[in-house]
């Protein structure tokens, strides 16, 4: 079989295995505290922080709090997918805050962020699949309100496959013996999660085919001194 045909069948299988990946990055708040320069018109100080991640709103902490409206540490508080590694993002933003909250007698739940406000925003980058990583974003000193809080930033799952979607990052087969077998299916490598067209990649449709190269992936293989002639 000429190394056309082979391109051609491997092209084919592929696209016959065409389904979708996906790695989930979750934020975890693991714990903050808040201290404020405030009085409170009634009683103690109620100090509070506050955790909004890529823009999608904050969450207030009180760590024990009889209110639903607080959340307690540790807590899950933010989930995004990924189906391949090009929509993928390489950081997140998380902005953390304190105030003092001063609730109404009537409305001892609400939330009011007017006292004594302080707020800071980072971007973090985001791990690499299956990993994990912890950081500490903190307020300057200076400020009416003072505070910090530790979240982890974790990658959950993995691409299988999609990674060799142009002719540079082809998988390595290793070395076809002459009348042998190459590959091993049990290694995941054979599939075309996440494969594209890519520049240069030869695409049959424009060869008035019935079929398109939308989803091709490379792997490369080196033969022996004497190769077979099958």
């Amino acid at each position: 079989m000429s190394l056309y045909k082979i391109l051609l069948l491997l092209i084919f299988l592929l696209l016959a295995n065409c389904l979708s990946a996906q790695v989930q990055v979750n934020v975890t708040v693991l714990s903050g505290n808040a201290l404020t320069d405030c009085e409170d018109a009634i009683g103690q100080p109620d100090p509070v922080w506050s955790v909004n991640i890529n823009n999608q709103g904050w969450f207030d902490y009180i760590q024990d709090s009889n209110c639903p409206i607080f959340y307690n540490t540790p807590n899950l508080q933010f989930i995004t997918t990924y189906g391949c590694p090009l929509d993928a993002q390489n950081e997140l933003e998380l902005c953390f805050r304190a105030y003092e909250n001063d609730p109404g007698l009537l409305t001892p739940c609400n939330v009011s962020p007017d006292n004594c406000i302080e707020e800071v925003c980072a971007r973090f980058p985001i791990p690499a699949a299956g990993n994990a990583a912890t950081y500490t974003l903190s307020l300057p000193n200076e400020g009416t309100a003072k505070g910090q809080v530790e979240f982890q930033i974790a990658t959950v799952g993995q691409f299988p496959g999609g990674l060799n979607d142009v002719p540079c990052t082809a998988i390595d087969l290793g070395v076809l013996p002459s009348g042998g077998k190459i590959g091993d299916v049990t290694q995941g490598l054979y599939n075309n999660y996440c494969g594209t067209i890519s520049f240069g990649e030869p695409n049959p449709a424009t060869s008035l085919a019935p079929w398109e190269n939308d989803n091709g992936v490379w792997y490369s293989f080196t033969t022996p001194e004497q190769p077979s002639q099958k």
